[in-house]
């Protein structure tokens, strides 16, 4: 990740005028990527008992664990997302660099919830909530983003969630029996 300074230094300068590729054309890119992996019948399984975003009461009250065969398709839909969240990161850089460490948090702890579901520590329910509540604050953290009045302002709040990524750690896996609850200890999950 690129020290903030540099960031704010990118930020003012795109700000000023600096030719880039139009945020709506990069986002157009994004969605679409995303789309595919939505739409790949290999992963429809996952994708059906896992929302992406906004999941239905259903998925949210679902105590299923994975199967071996659903845990291969969850590390498949991984590897699907992970072009799409580096094509999201790249417009992000070019755009919104002080967005950043936002984006980064949002990966960092959606690592965690598939983590979590893939090893069978959490049922699909727990992961779609987990999912769900993580996906809020990051839209807290992008709003806090685009109200702020000034690059200034912009820069503190990316230096606040960068420090706060920083410090964070992985709280150990849950060691009693499932179910167990989990829920974020700032931005990590924790199970008891």
């Amino acid at each position: 990740m690129l020290h903030l300074s540099l960031l704010f230094a990118v930020a003012v300068a795109s700000n000023a005028g600096a030719t880039q590729a139009p945020w709506q054309e990069d986002d157009r890119k994004i969605v679409a990527c995303f789309a595919a992996m939505d739409a790949d019948p290999t992963l429809a399984v996952v994708n059906a008992k896992f929302a992406r975003r906004g999941p239905t009461p259903a998925q949210l009250a679902d105590r299923s664990y994975v199967s071996d065969e659903e845990a291969d398709a969850l590390r498949l839909r991984v590897r699907t997302t992970r072009p799409c969240r580096d094509l999201r990161l790249a417009a992000v850089k070019a755009h919104h660099p002080l967005l950043e460490p936002a984006y980064t948090t949002l990966y960092y702890q959606a690592d965690q919830v598939f983590e979590y579901l893939t090893e069978g520590w959490i049922s699909y329910g727990a992961a779609n909530g987990l999912a769900q509540e993580s996906l809020a604050a990051f839209k807290v953290r992008s709003q806090d983003y685009f109200k702020a009045a000034s690059d200034t302002q912009r820069w503190v709040l990316a230096q606040t969630w960068l420090d706060a990524l920083q410090r964070a750690h992985s709280e150990p896996p849950p060691s009693a029996p499932r179910p167990v609850t989990c829920r974020w200890r700032e931005l990590n999950i924790a199970c008891e």
